[in-house]
């Protein structure tokens, strides 16, 4: 927060979005969230909890 006026005041405008890198970002979003939720479920499956949930 601090170099954030120094930011605005030193650095030259962005550069213009296109309808490119807008679907480029919104692909490596999309990708960036599966492959967090695969990782996630992954992960959960050999958590304690899920260990205690299958043997009730």
């Amino acid at each position: 927060m601090i170099l954030l006026p120094f930011a605005v005041i030193m650095d030259p405008a962005l550069a213009a979005v296109s309808v490119t890198s807008l679907a480029a970002l919104a692909w490596r979003a999309l990708i960036g969230a599966v492959a967090t939720d695969a990782l996630w479920f992954r992960a959960s499956r050999g958590s304690c909890l899920a260990r205690f949930r299958r043997s009730a």
